[in-house]
């Protein structure tokens, strides 16, 4: 894997930038929508949180489940597309984690994304974040389809809405497409558009052994 991009993906700063610009501006909240989807009751008390980011989710899984909770469902939140192989990572969870009626639980960027396809187009695709976008609906649904007997799939289509550009700009800098950009350039784009509101579709894959 580049290490450019995991650098970009995993930064801190640029984690929490994203995370808060998304709850600031998004319609819908991404993080109650998914939390929305779990089905979490007392015969569930292991949870393999993969890719946990800040926490935010560990947090609420433990506070749902109690302080007993151990952290064999498993959920992967905007993260698990960053491994090698992502399909041979989820074949070794649920064969070698997975619970006889635990859940694994994925969720990722899927298309439209308006503000990668604006933004790329002006400054240049990078494969590796198209392909992450790509994942969800076409690597992913393929051996869901193909090796799984049953799997549900929610989608979430959700718009950003900035302030101004500058802030639009901001966001941007701090995604794993955005980082190489001039600023001066990226603002100057930016505001050239006149757009400041855009489309974001979420997918969240549930499925068993």
């Amino acid at each position: 894997m580049d290490n450019q991009y995991f650098k970009n993906s995993v930064d801190s700063d640029k984690l929490n930038n994203r995370l808060g610009y998304n709850k600031k501006n998004q319609k819908i909240d991404f993080t109650n929508w998914l939390f929305s989807k779990f089905n979490l009751n007392n015969n569930l008390n292991q949870i393999l949180d993969l890719g946990c980011g800040t926490g935010i989710q560990t947090d609420y899984f433990l506070r749902t489940l109690g302080a007993s909770c151990q952290v064999l469902s498993i959920n992967c939140t905007y993260a698990i597309y960053y491994s090698i192989d992502p399909i041979a990572l989820i074949k070794r969870l649920r064969e070698n984690h997975l619970a006889d009626r635990g859940k694994i639980y994925i969720a990722g960027p899927t298309w439209p994304h308006e503000l990668y396809t604006l933004v790329t187009n002006q400054f240049g695709e990078d494969t590796k974040v198209t392909k992450t976008i790509d994942f969800m609906g076409t690597e992913l649904q393929l051996y869901l389809k193909n090796e799984v007997s049953m799997f549900e799939t929610h989608q979430l289509n959700n718009v950003s809405e900035f302030e101004d550009f500058s802030e639009l700009a901001s966001f941007v800098l701090n995604t794993t497409y955005g980082s190489n950009i001039n600023k001066f350039d990226l603002v100057k784009f930016l505001s050239a558009q006149g757009q400041l509101q855009f489309k974001k579709t979420s997918a969240l894959s549930i499925f068993g052994n």
